[in-house]
């Protein structure tokens, strides 16, 4: 009974880590996938700006948000299907390099961390709110990391890919067409632009589903 009741645990260990790691990714990595989507479908009429690179459409700095998004879609990848090693190294770096670059960003320039959001009608500073909020966030990595690596829970070098995978990610790309119409068509910052941002970040989110090993992939 002990060494089922241990199984066990470790099996709810092995679920919930990679969950939370792919939750923070997913949080801290929106900054790149919105826009992405948003330079590509909304055209020149969307201007963003993130860590000194700026742009509109996918003229300017576009190749910045669009490399970030790889690279937080591999993340992602690797949060649910290891190898933990390059994991590790990518998760506590990108991390640790929000935490430092919004620390310096705070202290040269405090309104440069200011997000506006006309489409939704957002305009906050984050002066302060960033470098603390990513700073706890490195802090918590670094911790998860040291556990997860010190838990001793097994995991497959690369899990394999299932049809409820393929699915959810086709399932997801559909969404693609819808989110060009509503950003690309219509009046600017209107009702269509507030909901294929919102059916945006909803996208990001869900690809975590999408990406989960087969036995925690939901139908």
């Amino acid at each position: 009974m002990t060494g089922v009741a241990d199984h066990a645990r470790q099996q709810r260990a092995f679920r919930s880590s990679p969950a939370r790691a792919a939750a923070l990714d997913g949080l801290t990595t929106l900054i790149f996938w919105l826009p992405s989507i948003r330079g590509l479908f909304d055209g020149a009429s969307y201007e963003w700006g993130a860590f000194g690179f700026r742009g509109r459409g996918i003229a300017g700095d576009y190749w910045f948000v669009a490399t970030g998004s790889l690279a937080a879609i591999a993340l992602q990848f690797l949060a649910w299907r290891g190898p933990r090693a390059a994991f590790y190294v990518m998760f506590g770096g990108w991390h640790l390099y929000l935490a430092v670059a919004t620390a310096l960003a705070a202290i040269a320039d405090p309104a440069s961390l200011h997000f506006t959001g006309d489409t939704l009608g957002v305009d906050v500073s984050l002066a302060v709110a960033a470098p603390t909020f990513m700073g706890i966030a490195a802090a918590l990595v670094l911790f998860w990391i040291v556990r997860d690596a010190r838990g001793g829970i097994s995991r497959p070098a690369l899990s394999a890919w299932s049809q409820k995978n393929t699915r959810w990610v086709l399932a997801l790309a559909a969404l693609l067409p819808m989110q060009l119409v509503l950003l690309r068509v219509g009046e600017p910052h209107g009702t269509t632009d507030q909901i294929g941002v919102l059916i945006t970040i909803a996208q990001w989110f869900l690809l975590s589903i999408a990406l989960r090993r087969a036995r925690q992939a939901s139908a």
